[in-house]
């Protein structure tokens, strides 16, 4: 049960932290990465941009 628990909370904590495994904002059934992947795209990097601040 453990281990279980365990993998739970990690997929949660990936789904929030790194890009290809958050939720696809237009199909949350989706990921970004699997989005990208159907559109022949390969992730590399990426920038965070945040308007109106200093």
């Amino acid at each position: 049960m453990i281990p279980k628990i365990v993998e739970g909370r990690l997929k949660d904590f990936y789904s929030q932290h790194c890009l290809v495994d958050q939720p696809f904002v237009k199909d949350p059934k989706k990921t970004v990465g699997k989005v990208a992947e159907e559109a022949g795209l390969k992730l590399v990097r990426y920038w965070y941009w945040e308007v109106g601040k200093e």
